[in-house]
């Protein structure tokens, strides 16, 4: 009985954690800067904008516009603009991990009022991961049709 118990609180906490961690694909043949331009083709006409990227990194951005937000008694508009951050790591026999993950951001770049809430609903996290797969199987047949 208590082997049961067990299992089923480390089942739960799985539950809980594995949504919370970066959504992740492997791309056979890949660099970069060919995810970068894959996800731009893709995002652009929602409105995204490469903001930044390098060979580890890179950052899209949807401006959100004014969001009114309550603090305390009162309420103000807060520009607010969701970023999707990619993380680039080249593992072994040309295979590019790439991570991805999403936050809101609110008063970016107003200092101590600047605030980040990192994306966690399970319909965001499943979008982000459906992205990857769609630029990974885009990439991958083009690398094949070379």
């Amino acid at each position: 009985m208590r082997v049961l118990n067990s299992f089923a609180a480390i089942a739960t906490l799985l539950a809980l954690v594995a949504p919370l961690t970066a959504q992740q694909v492997r791309i056979k043949g890949a660099t970069p800067s060919d995810v970068v331009r894959a996800v731009n083709n893709e995002l652009s006409s929602q409105g995204f904008k490469l903001e930044d990227s390098s060979s580890h990194e890179a950052r899209f951005a949807l401006d959100r516009g004014l969001v009114s937000q309550n603090r305390g008694s009162v309420v103000r508009a807060v520009p607010v603009v969701v970023e999707l951050h990619l993380r680039f790591r080249q593992k072994a026999d040309s295979v590019l991990e790439v991570n991805a993950d999403e936050e809101v951001v609110g008063a970016r770049g107003q200092g101590s009022m600047e605030f980040r809430t990192p994306v966690r609903s399970n319909a965001e996290r499943q979008s982000m991961q459906q992205l990857l797969e769609l630029v990974k199987n885009d990439l991958e047949a083009r690398a094949q049709k070379q």
